[in-house]
Order: C-alpha cells, then sequence, then structure tokens
C-alpha cells in the first residue's frame, strides 16, 4: 500500500511538471518507437501546418451574377459557403462572403477570379502553426503513456481511498487529453482548408462630408419639427379636452 501511494506521489508530481512544460520550451522527443497510424502521422508532420487567409474585392455593376459564378466556382473546387452578409446604401451595395476552399485549390481559384473579374485589390497572409501542433502532438501522447500507468495502478488499488485518488487523477488527464485532441483536430481542419473572404461591390461608396452632413442634418431637423406640429394638428381634439380639464380643476380650487 506505501509503494502504491509513493507511485501515486510522483504521477502526480509527474502530471503537475508536465502541465508546468506546456507553458515553456517545446520538449525535443528522440529515439521513439511508434506504430504505424503514428509513424504516418511524423511523415505527414514533414509538410509545414500553415493556416491560410485571403482577401479580394471585386467591383461588378451585376454582384448577384458574380456571387452567383463564384459559389458555382467553388462547389467545383470543393470548397463552401460559411457566411453571406447583404449591404444596401441606395448608391453603394456591397455582398460579403466567407468561403472555405481546400488550401491547396486556393490559388487556382484566386487566379480563376482574377482572371473573370475586375479585382480592384487582394492580399494573403500565412501563419505557420508547425511549432505548435508538434509540441502538443508530444505532450498529448505524454498525457496518454501517463493515462495508461493509471489504469495500471487502478487495478493495484487495495482499498476505496486509493481508487478515488486514481480517479480524481484520471479525469484530470482524459480532460486533458480531449483538450489537446480537440486542438489537434482544429489545427487539422484550419490547415486543410482556406478561409477566404470576398467583397463584391457596386456603385460608388458615399465617403463623409462635414458641411454637406449638415446641411443634411439640418434639413432632415427641419422635417422632424413639421412633422410633429402636423402630429399636434392631428391631436387637437385631445389637447382640448385635457385643457378644458385643467381649466375646470383650476376654477374649482379657486371656490375652494
Amino acid at each position: 500500500m506505501k509503494y502504491l501511494s509513493w507511485i501515486l506521489v510522483l504521477l502526480t508530481f509527474f502530471a503537475c511538471s508536465q502541465k508546468q512544460a506546456d507553458h515553456g520550451a517545446s520538449p525535443v522527443v528522440k529515439n521513439v518507437h511508434v506504430n504505424g497510424n503514428e509513424q504516418m502521422e511524423n511523415e505527414v508532420l514533414k509538410e509545414r501546418m500553415l493556416i491560410r487567409h485571403a482577401r479580394i474585392r471585386i467591383h461588378s455593376e451585376h454582384p448577384e451574377k458574380v456571387r452567383a459564378r463564384l459559389l458555382e466556382q467553388l462547389k467545383r473546387q470543393n470548397g463552401y459557403l460559411v457566411v453571406e452578409n447583404n449591404n444596401d446604401y441606395g448608391s453603394y451595395r456591397s455582398i460579403d462572403l466567407e468561403m472555405r476552399i481546400p488550401a491547396s485549390s486556393l490559388m487556382s481559384y484566386i487566379n480563376w477570379i482574377s482572371k473573370n473579374f475586375y479585382v480592384k485589390n487582394k492580399n494573403t497572409s500565412t501563419q505557420d502553426i508547425t511549432p505548435e501542433y508538434i509540441d502538443t502532438e508530444a505532450r498529448l501522447k505524454n498525457k496518454k503513456a501517463l493515462e495508461i500507468r493509471y489504469l495500471e495502478l487502478l487495478k493495484q488499488a487495495k482499498n476505496v481511498n486509493e481508487i478515488m485518488q486514481i480517479e480524481r487523477e484520471l479525469a484530470k488527464i482524459r480532460a486533458e487529453i480531449e483538450a489537446a485532441q480537440g486542438q489537434l483536430k482544429y489545427w487539422r481542419k484550419q490547415t486543410e482548408y482556406a478561409l477566404l473572404s470576398v467583397t463584391i461591390e457596386s456603385g460608388k461608396q458615399r465617403h463623409k462630408h462635414f458641411f454637406r452632413d449638415i446641411t443634411v442634418a439640418f434639413k432632415q431637423g427641419a422635417g422632424l419639427f413639421y412633422d410633429f406640429l402636423v402630429g399636434l394638428i392631428y391631436l387637437w381634439p385631445f389637447l382640448l379636452i385635457v385643457s378644458a380639464v385643467l381649466f375646470g380643476f383650476r376654477i374649482r380650487r379657486r371656490k375652494n
């Protein structure tokens, strides 16, 4: 029983040390034997894990037609639409599209857009998450090894207290494993599919002018004042009744 308790203390200390290492430098793993699936993952990681994002602004007098052609070509490239927003400012209209497209097809899709539409501006950005991915993957393997060790200790537990203590540590380790697995899955999705933001605009965007805006404000204010006066005229029967009631109330007070 003492032997088991000492092992629990050492494993707990190792788990705490692992948490502190999570915020430190990335671990270097050497001479680690892996099975077939893990070997395959390591081979994939010979390529950089890159998150790509591109932004394109298109001008057209027929934004709906452009939108339809963009989505049709996107479907051919095995991409999909995430978010769409439509804005109408009178003489200026815009359609904002957020799309996901396989990273390998991003540049060919951008080139297709440039050849078929008037592109006002475009830019691309790339974020390299390879170090973070490798670090998280290494920590995940360590946590899984620690989980196996706790399961072995659970079989050797002699009383309820030892069982409860081991199960508490197992719950913590499993929560950390699930978090790491979720993070890796999210990163893989981000690297497999690039994010493309497209804005289709038509007409001219209205720019702010101080004196013109003041003139418009005065005109709108005059219009609101006119509407207010007209509203009062519509309410004249009600105002007449209220005035009569107040007048009668004041005469009654004077008599008293």
